[in-house]
């Protein structure tokens, strides 16, 4: 990278295991998981996330909306909370922290076309989540 460097708050989910030392990868199932790990880079001080699963969850809007769901009651409670922190299983985050959070994933253009339920309901509840970027790919032929 030479001399220049990305600053700190940067943070990325790669897939690959050069980085994390497995592949990581979020499965029907794991929002639990999911949100666990973005509760500990947001302490570690990431401001940006990008899950680099080549489709974002497998394209399973069972496991999107959830997750999404689950990340929309966090920032809640932090946008209603009288204190400048929350508690997650004895981690406390910035109410702040939670809220400036910014995340993008990938997307093939015929996953939101295939959905079963909305593709609307899907992007809508992204973006209230704090998704503010998708990489779409669509296939020729």
């Amino acid at each position: 990278m030479g001399d220049q460097q990305l600053p700190l708050p940067l943070l990325f989910l790669f897939g690959s295991a050069a980085v994390v030392g497995e592949y990581l990868s979020f499965r029907r199932g794991s929002v639990d998981k999911a949100i666990a790990r973005v509760v500990e880079y947001v302490y570690y001080g990431a401001e940006a996330l990008f899950f680099d699963d080549s489709i974002f969850w497998g394209g399973d809007s069972g496991s999107i909306l959830p997750f999404c769901r689950e990340w929309i009651k966090i920032r809640e409670q932090a946008r209603q909370s009288s204190t400048p922190t929350l508690c997650f299983s004895d981690v406390k985050l910035s109410c702040q922290a939670i809220l400036n959070l910014t995340w993008g994933a990938q997307f093939t253009v015929d996953i939101l076309y295939f959905t079963p339920c909305s593709r609307y309901d899907v992007l809508h509840a992204m973006a209230e989540a704090g998704c503010s970027y998708l990489y779409w790919a669509s296939k020729a032929g």
